[in-house]
C-alpha cells in the first residue's frame, strides 16, 4: 500500500525507490503514467520492461493532459468558462520543478515553498458560467495544503487564493 508521502515521491521523480525493503522502483513514462517495475522477487525479471501500471491505485484516474501544466497553459486560473466540457475544466495533476516555476502564473502564494519541487492536483468546479470554483490540493511539500479561488459574475475573488493548511 502507498503511503501519501510516497505518491508524492513519484510524481517529484522520475524514478525512485520507495519501499524499505528497497525492492520496488518506480518512475513516470513521459505520458504521465506512473508505473512500477516488478523485481525478480515480486514475479518480475527486474528489468525495465516489466512495469505495471499504478495510476488506479494512485486516484489520478480521469484526469486529462500530463503533469506539466499543459492542460491549462500553466495558468492555474484559466478555465472553459462557456463550456462545462472544456478540457482545461478536468481535474488534472501536475508536478514543477524548482526549474520551472517561472513558467507558471496565477500560482496560489506557498505553493512554490523555497528549494522545492511542488505537485498537486487541480480540480474546476463548474457551477455555472458565472459560479466557477478552482481547487488546488497540494501534495509536496506540504500534502493535504488546500488553495480556492472562485469565479463570480465576471471576476475573480479578491483578495484571491484562500488557502487551509494541516500546519
Amino acid at each position: 500500500m502507498l503511503r501519501l508521502q510516497t505518491a508524492m515521491e513519484l510524481l517529484v521523480s522520475s524514478r525512485i525507490t520507495v519501499t524499505t525493503s528497497q525492492l520496488l522502483l518506480y518512475r513516470i513514462t513521459t505520458s504521465g503514467c506512473i508505473l512500477r517495475q516488478k523485481t525478480a522477487a515480486h514475479g518480475g525479471a527486474g528489468n525495465h520492461r516489466d512495469y505495471a501500471n499504478l495510476n488506479s491505485a494512485l486516484a489520478l484516474m480521469n484526469t486529462a493532459g500530463t503533469a506539466d501544466g499543459s492542460s491549462f497553459s500553466k495558468n492555474f486560473l484559466n478555465v472553459g468558462i462557456s463550456n462545462p466540457d472544456d478540457d482545461r475544466n478536468k481535474r488534472t495533476y501536475f508536478v514543477i520543478s524548482q526549474e520551472d516555476q517561472a513558467d507558471f502564473t496565477n500560482v496560489p502564494p506557498g505553493l512554490f515553498k523555497s528549494g522545492n519541487s511542488s505537485a498537486g492536483v487541480r480540480e474546476v468546479y463548474r457551477i455555472s458560467q458565472n459560479l466557477i470554483m478552482i481547487k488546488i490540493t497540494e501534495i509536496h511539500p506540504v500534502p493535504g495544503t488546500q488553495y480556492f479561488r472562485t469565479y463570480n459574475n465576471g471576476t475573480w475573488n479578491e483578495p484571491g487564493w484562500q488557502v487551509i493548511s494541516p500546519e
